[in-house]
Order: structure tokens, then sequence, then C-alpha cells
């Protein structure tokens, strides 16, 4: 054995992120859309791999022939293992390397490949269902891998709330701002209304949002500032003047109002005319006896109108008929000392 020869080869190899994490922390991991420290590399756009092995560092990279001709290269890190053969079709998003994928880097990816054959708004909601699909998955992987059964219903009202959203990257003639959140659904209304109208439309990219910063980018600063982070939610809400319009469940439950749910809902309306004297001392009630549709009138709003409360015939005005008084839920301390005094007198004279 001579000076310098190699005796032996060590081969030291760590162990993967995504095989420690598991249990509750992936759960929250994926729910909050965080970033794996050590995600796996992702393909940009379909094509064949190549996996080409550099003889001098023992580096290996991964090279990707699009159907256009063109060749992308992806340079892999330390630790890094390929997961694809030379030769391979990939498709965009695949995964190139072992460990867990980036969300975010899913959703980027399937915007790009897609905004070149379709159109802003179907690239996005094509690309949002992608990666509803790979959290429900992933998250369901957890669950089953310690045999526990959930049905896909539950995760996916959770996930739809994560991907109901995009980021302004330009607002064109709306009146909408660069960098503002919007949901894909009201942006898209906005930009029909402008090609209506011949203007430039709103330039929008999605984003996949975590549960606790979706709770906080709702409509409703009602409903955000009973999350968290009270104080901030309420002084914007006031510097901006903002508007609730009482649209969830939490704010309608909140100011004790009925739930936007079955008869609740301000659309619900049962078969039948309204026949019913809609004036209270001169006054009317409603504007319009089509305004009978547009507003939730639970027990304590009709109390205040003046109107009996209903019952399970009369919902939404529909038989409400008026009362001799308005109600009044406090009474003078006179009144109260009078009936104290009768309470006792019908006592005295009982015994």
């Amino acid at each position: 054995v001579q000076r310098g020869d190699n005796l032996v080869l060590l081969v030291f190899e760590r162990a993967k992120t995504g095989d420690i994490i598991q249990g509750l922390p992936r759960i929250e991991e994926l729910l909050e859309a965080r970033k794996p420290k050590e995600a796996c590399v992702l393909a940009a756009r379909p094509g064949t791999a190549q996996v080409v092995y550099d003889d001098d560092d023992d580096s290996v990279e991964i090279k990707v022939v699009e159907s256009d001709g063109v060749m992308t290269e992806y340079p892999l890190g330390p630790g890094q293992n390929v997961i694809v053969a030379d030769g391979q079709s990939v498709l965009a998003a695949e995964p190139l390397t072992d460990g867990p994928a980036n969300p975010h880097e899913i959703l980027e990816n399937y915007f790009k490949f897609l905004r070149e054959t379709q159109g802003v708004y179907d690239a996005a909601l094509e690309a949002l269902q992608k990666v509803q699909t790979f959290l429900v998955n992933e998250v369901q992987s957890v669950y089953q891998s310690q045999g526990i059964d959930i049905s896909d219903k539950h995760i996916e009202v959770v996930v739809r709330q994560m991907t109901s959203k995009a980021r302004v990257d330009d607002g064109g003639d709306t009146t909408m701002l660069p960098g503002e959140l919007v949901e894909l659904y009201q942006v898209q209304q906005v930009n029909q209304a402008m090609s209506i109208t011949g203007g430039a439309p709103a330039e929008y990219t999605p984003v996949l949002l975590g549960i606790t910063k979706a709770s906080l980018n709702t409509d409703s600063f009602i409903s955000a500032a009973s999350f968290q982070e009270t104080t901030r939610v309420l002084t914007e809400a006031a510097i901006e003047g903002k508007s609730d319009w009482l649209r969830g469940l939490k704010e309608n439950v909140i100011i004790g109002r009925l739930i936007p749910a079955g008869t609740g809902f301000n659309a619900y309306e049962e078969v039948g005319s309204p026949d019913v004297d809609l004036s209270y001392e001169g006054v009317s009630v409603f504007d319009d006896e089509t305004d009978l549709t547009d507003v939730v009138l639970d027990d304590r709003t009709a109390r205040s109108y003046g109107l009996e409360p209903f019952d399970d015939r009369s919902r939404l005005g529909f038989g409400m008929t008026e009362v001799s008084e308005p109600f009044s839920p406090l009474l003078d301390d006179d009144e109260l000392i009078s009936d104290d005094m009768d309470d006792e007198e019908d006592g005295e004279d009982d015994e």
C-alpha cells in the first residue's frame, strides 16, 4: 500500500426532512402552507429527463428536454437524490428529486405552464385545482399512516379557503391596487366588466395562503378581529372605513343575527305573496314589499319594529301582524315598584 492510496470509500447519507416530520407537525406544515427546508426539485415544464453524471466531482445534474427543443437544467443541492431515470418523461411540477414538495412552487409552475395555452382565469383555476389535490392527498396520507380514516370533504373545506385568493400584479383600469389580495371570482367579474366597457383588465397571480393568513384576509373585519390581531384588524378597518356585509357565519353569530343558512339566507322566499300592512304608526318599516327578501328578519329585529315574532308558519315577514305597542324590554323603576307592591297585596289577601 502506497502513501495516498484510497483504502475505503465512506458513503454518508443524511436523513430527509420528509421522513422525520410526520403526524401533527406535518399537518400543520401543510395547512399553514410553509415552505419545506429541503424541498424537492420540480420540473417547470413537461419533457424528457436526462441525468448527467460528472466524473470529476461526482456531481449530478438533471436536464429536461421539452417538446419545442428547449433544454432546462436543474442543478441538485448536496444530499439530494435523483428519483427519475434517464429518458423518462416528466410532467409539469413533477418531482425530480426526493424530499417534500413545496406547494407554492407547484402552484407557480402549473400556472406558468398553463398560462402559455390558456387565459389567466382558466390557468389560475386549473393550477389551484392541482395544488388542492396535492394538499388533500398529502393530508390524507399522514392520517392514513396513523390508521385514521377521514372523509375528503372535511379537508376540502379548509383547502378551498386556502386557494380562493389571487394577488393583483397590475390593476389596469380597475380600482384594484398591485399587491392586493382579492377573491379569484371577484377579480374575474371585474375583468368581465372591463371587457364590456373597453378598459384594461387586471393582471393577477393565484396565491396559496395558510389557514392563519387566510382567516385574517377575509372580507369581513368582524370575523378577522374575532380570530387574531384584534387591535390591528379593527384599527385598519376604522382607518379604511370598511363595511361588513355580514355574509359569513361568524360575523352574524357575533352580532346576534340568524346565520346565513337554510331559511336564514337573504334570498330565501316562501311560495306565496305577502298580504300584510307594512306600516307602523305612519312610517313604513320597509321601502318596498320586495325588501322582505333582502332582510334577515329575526325575532330581535321583529320586536324592535313592533312586530310579532315568527312561528313556523310565518317567516321573513309572511303573516306578520302589528302589535298595539312597541316592545320595550325594560320597565321604569316606578312600574317595577308598583308590581312588587301588587304582588305583596295579593299575598296578604290569600292569607
